[in-house]
């Protein structure tokens, strides 16, 4: 990721802090939780947390060719809404910001997330995440995540018309892949644990700089690059 960030960002070999996301603290630390659960209302979603066994979360990443995404991959919602139902599982659609998805109809079991919430601060109390390519799987693995389903309906035509992958897509990701709806029905029938030894691959590639306080790390080295 370091060497990512050099390129990406036209960097030099010493301008990256080894250091982990300050977005991710709300799981490492009470007080930052706290604080940013006054940016809102997390009660009603909280409630739904405490009523249902299992809450999921979908959340699919843009797509460049400006198709619509979640609108195809969930092609028949009533369908999936009685499989929630029967497993007393809620899920959360959270779609890009460009795609402004919006559920019409009622559903007991399917509700968009909040717009007006950051979805961080209960990232690490989510039971499934739903993705694709985007790199939530990755915060949410390292805030203790355990179970991923990687829904890639369209991965041939996300790789010519959308983007390709800084890495393989196959060697850095994990988790129960499917590639059509009703698969993806029945894998959210059985949510599925991963191996503990998989998901400490990942975090070691992805996380290995990640230890300790990082909003510290980051802190101070502001503070030396202005001496």
């Amino acid at each position: 990721m370091e060497e990512h960030f050099l390129e990406a960002f036209r960097l030099k070999n010493n301008s990256c802090i080894r250091a982990g996301y300050p977005r991710l603290s709300f799981f490492s630390d009470s007080k930052i939780s706290k604080i940013a659960k006054e940016f809102g209302d997390y009660s009603e979603v909280e409630k739904s947390f405490a009523r249902h066994n299992r809450v999921i979360f979908y959340m699919p990443t843009l797509r460049d060719s400006g198709k619509s995404t979640i609108s195809r991959a969930l092609s028949d919602l009533n369908i999936l809404n009685e499989i929630l139902k029967n497993e007393n599982s809620l899920l959360y659609i959270k779609s890009h910001p460009a795609e402004n998805f919006n559920i019409s109809g009622s559903y007991s079991n399917i509700k968009n997330w909040p717009k007006d919430l950051d979805y961080y601060p209960v990232l690490h109390l989510v039971d499934c995440l739903i993705t694709d390519y985007s790199s939530i799987l990755y915060d949410y693995l390292c805030v203790g995540g355990k179970s991923v389903i990687l829904y890639t309906y369209d991965y041939n035509e996300y790789v010519t018309e959308s983007r390709d992958f800084a890495y393989s897509f196959e060697k850095y990701t994990i988790g129960k892949r499917v590639d059509n709806f009703a698969d993806l029905c029945e894998k959210i029938k059985q949510v599925e644990i991963l191996e503990e030894n998989q998901i400490n691959d990942i975090l070691e590639t992805f996380w290995g700089f990640a230890k300790g306080d990082c909003n510290e790390k980051i802190f101070s080295a502001a503070l030396m690059s202005l001496k």
